[in-house]
Formats: structure tokens, C-alpha cells, sequence
């Protein structure tokens, strides 16, 4: 039988505290989720990700989950690669984590 979700990532999640206006403090977690990394094929042409500033990114991949998105979330670890996230769309069944 095929597993749906071979790959397990390690999500980085960058928490800051401002108070009255002033940095106060931040806190670093991490969350292990299953999943699937999808990287193309080099003779393939580039996906594009649109980033939460409106800039669009070739992604060198994706990361397909069943998690919701994580707030604070900026980088996931697969098989021992870090990857920058760049855009994380969730949809009513599963969530797409596009990666830099």
C-alpha cells in the first residue's frame, strides 16, 4: 500500500513578545508534522509562489500536509535539509507549505 505522507518535517516557529511597543522577549519551538515533499525534476519548468508581502518566488518545492497552518512558522526540516518557507495555504483537507 502507498503511504500518503512518507516524510516527516521539523517545523521552526519563531515566537516574539513586543511590549508597549518595545521588543521584549522571543521564544524558539519546534513541531514535528507528517507529510509529503514534493521537489521537481530539474528539467521541469518552476513553480511560482506568491509571498505574504505579494512578491512572486520560484519555490524549489512543496511540502503537502494534513496540518493546519502555524502562525510564526519560517522554516521545516526534511531528511536532514532546512528549507526556508515561503508560503503556507491551507485548504479544507490538507495544507501546501511552498518551500525556498
Amino acid at each position: 500500500m502507498v503511504v500518503r505522507y512518507p516524510h516527516t518535517g521539523v517545523i521552526s516557529i519563531q515566537a516574539v513578545t513586543i511590549t508597549a511597543g518595545e521588543y521584549a522577549s522571543s521564544s524558539a519551538t519546534t513541531l514535528t508534522i507528517q507529510g509529503r515533499l514534493e521537489i521537481p525534476q530539474p528539467n521541469s519548468p518552476p513553480k511560482r509562489a506568491k509571498t505574504a508581502s505579494g512578491d512572486w518566488l520560484e519555490a524549489k518545492g512543496r511540502f503537502f500536509t494534513k496540518e493546519k497552518k502555524v502562525t510564526g512558522a519560517d522554516s521545516i526540516t526534511v531528511d536532514g535539509v532546512s528549507y526556508k518557507i515561503v508560503s503556507w495555504v491551507s485548504y479544507q483537507t490538507y495544507s501546501e507549505i511552498w518551500l525556498d
